[in-house]
């Protein structure tokens, strides 16, 4: 047997063994091509898909930011109020204008679609900038807010330690007593510590944070809509 095995490879012939290889190797290569094609489809299918669900936590993001934004505007110039123009404001609203110089926030981020991005693995996004911009924004800006947000609510603590004996609650209102109006003065160190720390998270904000978001919307929308 081994040996008609023998005779009948000898009996082919070179040419033919040639084709057949060829065509072995050939079929090896396209079956390889589509199952590669097949598999790309699925990753942009599934980048595609993680590019909506980030453009909405950075629109949600973004919703929270301004918000946030409003709130430390607001405090740093009741801060200015009350160092420089305290003369225009009413002694009713006075005690109101000393709260809003402690306003703090807490940045509620999305972290969802980014936390599932990174079991997925960041390669995913085809997108080098969007790719870097992304894990900026999230591992070194969004961090920045966290702990520079921590060190001015401590700061608002300290002050409202130090200041509450002078505001009272009184039939639903917040009021401060006139013969401790002149005590207001005592603490413009504090209030200036409040201004310059409401100021810094107003430009973290605004100069850091959302032109980042800024920047992945449009770079998002645009890829999106490929």
């Amino acid at each position: 047997m081994i040996q008609r095995l023998k005779k009948g490879i000898n009996s082919l012939k070179p040419k033919y063994i040639i084709t057949e290889l060829l065509l072995l190797i050939v079929g090896i290569n396209v079956g390889l091509w589509f199952n590669n094609l097949n598999e790309d489809r699925k990753d942009r299918d599934l980048e595609h898909k993680i590019l909506v669900e980030l453009k909405a936590s950075l629109e949600s993001d973004k919703e929270d930011i301004v918000l946030n934004l409003l709130v430390h505007e607001q405090a740093a110039e009741a801060c200015d109020k009350l160092l420089f123009k305290r003369e225009q404001i009413h002694n009713k609203d006075l005690s109101n204008t000393i709260l809003s110089t402690m306003g703090w926030t807490y940045l509620v981020a999305d972290l969802s679609t980014y936390e599932s991005l990174k079991s997925i693995g960041f390669q995913l996004i085809e997108d080098d900038e969007i790719r870097r911009r992304m894990i900026k924004l999230y591992n070194v800006r969004y961090k920045a807010v966290t702990e520079t947000e921590k060190n001015h609510k401590r700061k608002c603590d300290k002050v409202e330690e130090e200041i509450h004996g002078l505001i009272q609650f009184e039939e639903g209102a917040f009021v401060i007593q006139e013969a401790v109006l002149g005590e207001i003065d005592k603490f413009a160190f504090e209030i200036n510590v409040l201004k310059s720390s409401n100021t810094q998270m107003v430009e973290l904000y605004k100069n850091e944070v959302l032109p980042e978001i800024d920047f992945l919307l449009t770079a998002i929308d645009k890829q999106i809509s490929e």
